[in-house]
Order: structure tokens, then C-alpha cells, then sequence
């Protein structure tokens, strides 16, 4: 009876046996995937630590070029503005103004580089933010010319016209022979209905002739024509008229657009003179010591076949043991030598 129980035990150890290791397993992968749990619950996932050191690293050259890139040296600058000015002679305006944004942003961007993202921003209709680099501008060099015309055709856009007849006749009158000041001058008094005002002004651009006044003069011609019959001056009306229709086909037809017209002397991209380029100084001579003596190195073809004679040896005869004694107390600790033959 006491063996057949012996039996019995026996083979229930060995029928347990591999279940024990079986429930023991399966709790360990419970404790694991609980602390799994618990970590991820605990700790936040952090994408740089993850990624080890290569994740640091990327990270870190990614802050390099974004630094690289908002500090841009003074010939990157010049090529920003030279591609700005390309695109927006080509009507690109969107490029334009990402151009003038990078010179801006390196931190060293002059009145005029306001002024160029300005006149993009306005031609992409962006008024609001065209207003802003272009009020910069003006604090920026309040005698500028170009930026109080600009503010001013900004102004006449935003049907703001007493702001826009302030700025334009402050121009008109610094530069009394720019036709452009006196033509959109002339064009806020119409919109005012200062017809009057809109004739003398008008009538002071007439006077500069096609020479000076070019497809301004033209336009200004028809503006005459339209304001005399607004105050009943028919038989003038017909004379400038008959001027206008003599010298309309002198000027391309889309130089009397109303963008072409709001341009002129003041509304064009100022790029500034690249600096000059710094000279550099001259190389100085590097007088290099003979260390062969030292070392009691016997090069071949050396014709001063100068040495030690007792420590001389041949290039094929170097070892570490002759660097350790000969080149480490002459230079420290820091020699790297290296076996380039595999010998």
C-alpha cells in the first residue's frame, strides 16, 4: 500500500512539474508587462532619450541649422535679397516676401529690407501685414522717401484717403520732378472729389512732357480730360483729349495699369550695395625645425645626413618600443601611432 502511494506521488511530481515552471513563467511575464505598464504610466515618452545618443545628436544638428539658418552671413544676405528682388520683378510675391523674411530674421536687416517685405506683402495683398514692415520701415529712417510714397499707395488701397493724400503730397513736395508722387496724388484728390485740387496736380505732372513724365504723363492726360468735364470745361476737355490720343500708342499698354501706375522711382525693390570684401591679411611664413636630429631618424636621401650616429636607425626599424622611449618624452603622452601596413 506504501509503495503504491509512493507511485502515485512520484508521478504527480512529475505530471507538476513542468506546470509549476509553467504558472511560474506566466507570472513573471505578468510582473513584467505590470512595471511595463507602470513605466510607461510614469515616466513620459521622451523621443531623444529613446533614441539614445544618434537621437541627441540629430537633435541637436537639427538646432545648428535652425540657428545657421536665422543667422545668415552677409553674403547669404545679399543672395536673399537679389533672389527677392528677381522674384518680385517676375510677380512672384509669395517668394518674394519668403526671401525678405530670411534677411529679416537674421537680425540684421536695414530699413530698406522692411521696406522690400512691405511692398511684396502689398502686392500680394497682405495690407495688414504690409503696414507693419512698412511702418518698421519708417521708424526705422523716418527721411526715406520711398517708404512715406509707399505708406501713402498703401493708405489709397485701404481707401484711406486723407492719410494717403498726407503721405503723397509730403513726397510731391520733397521731390517735386517724381512724376509717380504727382499722378496717385492727383488720383486721391479725384477719389476725395477735390476736383479742383485733383486739376492743379494733375496739370504740374502735364508740364513735365513725355520725356519726363513718361506713361504717367499719358495716364495723367485722361485723368485731365475726365476731371475738366467733371467741372464743365468742355472745349479743354477736348484738347487734352486730342493730346492724349496723339501719344497713347508712345507707351506699352500695360504701363498704364493701375500696379504699373503705383510703382515709379519709389516703388521698386532697393537692394543695398553688398559691403565691401575684407581683405585678408597677408600669409605669414611658417619656419618648420628639422626634428630628425632629435629623434636620431636616418632619413634616405637626407643629403645633410645629420644624426645622433648612436641612437640612428632606419624608417623599417621603428617600433612602439623606440616611440615610447625617444617620442614620448619629447611630445607627452598624446602620440597615436598606428600599423597602416597590417604587418
Amino acid at each position: 500500500m506504501r509503495a503504491d502511494s509512493e507511485v502515485f506521488e512520484s508521478v504527480l511530481r512529475k505530471i507538476m512539474s513542468p506546470m509549476r515552471k509553467t504558472i511560474l513563467l506566466i507570472g513573471a511575464l505578468s510582473v513584467g508587462a505590470l512595471i511595463a505598464v507602470l513605466i510607461s504610466i510614469f515616466l513620459p515618452f521622451n523621443p531623444i532619450s529613446a533614441a539614445g545618443s544618434g537621437g541627441k545628436a540629430q537633435a541637436t544638428k537639427r538646432r545648428s541649422h535652425a540657428i545657421a539658418h536665422a543667422r545668415l552671413g552677409s553674403a547669404s544676405l545679399q543672395t536673399a535679397r537679389n533672389l527677392g528682388k528677381a522674384f518680385y520683378e517676375q510677380g512672384k510675391y509669395a517668394e518674394a516676401a519668403e526671401q525678405f523674411r530670411k534677411v529679416i530674421a537674421s537680425g540684421h536687416a536695414l530699413a530698406t529690407d522692411h521696406l522690400d517685405l512691405g511692398l511684396a506683402l502689398m502686392q500680394a495683398n497682405k495690407l495688414d501685414q504690409a503696414l507693419g514692415e512698412l511702418t518698421t520701415a519708417k521708424q526705422m529712417d523716418p527721411k526715406r522717401l520711398a517708404v512715406e510714397y509707399n505708406l501713402g499707395i498703401l493708405y489709397k488701397r485701404e481707401l484711406r484717403y486723407p492719410d494717403s493724400e498726407t503721405a503723397l503730397r509730403r513726397v510731391a513736395q520733397a521731390d517735386p520732378n517724381e512724376p509717380s508722387a504727382w499722378f496717385n496724388l492727383g488720383t486721391v484728390y479725384f477719389a476725395e472729389r477735390k476736383f479742383p485740387e485733383a486739376l492743379a496736380t494733375y496739370e504740374h505732372l502735364n508740364k513735365m512732357g513725355m520725356g519726363r513724365g513718361q506713361n504717367f504723363y499719358v495716364a495723367s492726360l485722361f485723368r485731365t480730360f475726365t476731371v475738366l468735364l467733371r467741372l464743365g470745361r468742355q472745349q479743354e476737355a477736348q484738347k487734352i483729349l486730342k493730346i492724349h490720343t496723339q501719344v497713347q500708342d508712345k507707351v506699352p499698354s500695360i504701363s498704364l495699369q493701375n500696379q504699373a501706375l503705383e510703382g515709379g522711382k519709389y516703388g521698386a525693390i532697393v537692394v543695398p550695395a553688398a559691403p565691401p570684401a575684407v581683405a585678408r591679411p597677408p600669409e605669414q611664413k611658417v619656419a618648420f625645425a628639422d626634428i630628425t636630429t632629435k629623434l636620431g631618424v636616418s632619413l634616405a636621401g637626407n643629403p645633410s645626413g645629420r644624426g645622433n650616429g648612436a641612437g640612428k636607425i632606419s624608417a623599417g626599424q621603428y617600433s612602439l618600443g623606440f616611440a615610447r622611449k625617444n617620442l614620448v618624452p619629447l611630445f607627452g603622452a598624446s602620440v597615436a601611432v598606428g600599423d597602416y601596413d597590417g604587418d
